[in-house]
């Protein structure tokens, strides 16, 4: 049943996000270690509110990394990482520098093979996209990244039906929905120029 409701949807689905916005890529001096640090850190000391990674300038090269990996690996624990840091890091203390990042390195992971080929990256993806795109400050970079979210749904929607497959289409649907529901309740928003 939930199959054939996302097909409906997949009909409807061009006429929830028709916005488009100018591409932004932003410089960063990558650090190595600290990246390192950040890929082979335990789940349990990502969701640590007192965790040393849980800081802007390891945000920033979480972010900027996304841009040029190619590792299904190391994408999804970057991905997870911002997952962590959306609950626990000072999201309040990124910048517009920061959340440029943020959109390149999400733009460019999702035109990827290995972004592609991966459900997991794609729930990920769709988790982070309603944990820090659901405001009216990011509503220019949503704009750009929603194109990148309706692709994945529809590939997601003709997927064969599996647990990792499912999971994907569910974090889709529900980027839909929580994005959709903040726009609901703040019509006036901010105009996207």
């Amino acid at each position: 049943m939930l199959r054939k409701s996302v097909l409906a949807l997949a009909i409807a689905q061009p006429t929830l996000v028709g916005l488009t916005a100018c591409s932004t890529s932003a410089q960063i001096i990558t650090d190595t270690r600290l990246l390192q640090k950040i890929t082979q850190a335990s789940d349990e000391s990502l969701f640590d509110a007192s965790s040393p990674l849980l800081t802007q300038g390891a945000f920033e090269q979480a972010a900027a990394r996304l841009y040029t990996t190619a590792s299904l690996s190391e994408a999804n624990s970057l991905l997870y990482y911002l997952r962590a840091f959306s609950y626990f890091g000072p999201v309040d203390e990124l910048d517009d520098y920061s959340f440029a990042l943020l959109t390149s390195g999400l733009s460019n992971l999702a035109s990827t093979e290995v972004f592609v080929a991966s459900a997991r990256l794609q729930e990920q993806f769709a988790v982070t996209l309603y944990r820090y795109y659901a405001n009216n400050e990011q509503a220019s970079a949503l704009a750009r990244l929603s194109p990148l979210l309706d692709n994945q749904f529809i590939q997601l929607a003709k997927s064969a039906s599996d647990a990792e497959h499912d999971y994907a289409l569910w974090e889709t649907l529900r980027a839909y929905g929580l994005l959709l529901n903040v726009a609901r309740k703040d019509s006036d928003g901010e105009s996207i120029s």
